[in-house]
């Protein structure tokens, strides 16, 4: 093998990587790509705290618009457990936009108290989700719940 056999096999090799990457790339720019994340906290209006909330949000990273039609919880028996009575600064359906993002939120203590008349104790972990039209589920990471919350109280 010649070094302009070798120089060729290199760059043809480089170009096959490359255009590789870019199509990998695109497919993704073309995915939908919905961010979910679940989380405890409080919301303030004014000098005002509210009390304790469950905050389940969908931020949209990607480039293509999707239209959100569920959500709720993926319980540790792999349940899913729909939000019905939340509050949101949307209402579902929601098109939630490239570069933006959406949240629901419900009383910590109530849901704490729904997941006790289950069953559940302790603090299980909990999967908050988003469902699009079409089916697909976007998860968020495993939250770990305390069900002895606003107990007693």
């Amino acid at each position: 093998m010649t070094p302009t056999d070798i120089i060729v096999a290199v760059v043809a090799l480089y170009g096959a990587v490359l255009s590789t990457i870019i199509a990998i790339r695109e497919w993704k720019a073309r995915s939908p790509n919905i961010k979910v994340n679940l989380s405890m906290g409080f919301y303030t209006l004014g000098a005002s705290v509210s009390d304790a909330q469950v905050f389940l949000e969908a931020s949209n990273p990607g480039e293509k618009a999707v239209s959100l039609s569920s959500l709720g919880l993926i319980l540790p028996d792999k349940t899913k457990l729909a939000f019905t009575e939340y509050e949101s600064h949307v209402r579902f359906p929601y098109e939630i936009l490239p570069e933006s993002s959406c949240k629901v939120w419900m009383d910590a203590r109530r849901l704490a108290q729904g997941l006790r008349s289950m069953g559940f104790s302790g603090k299980p972990k909990l999967v908050g989700f988003y469902g699009d039209e079409v089916g697909r589920i976007y998860e968020s990471k495993p939250f770990e719940f305390d069900t002895a919350f606003g107990e007693g109280g």
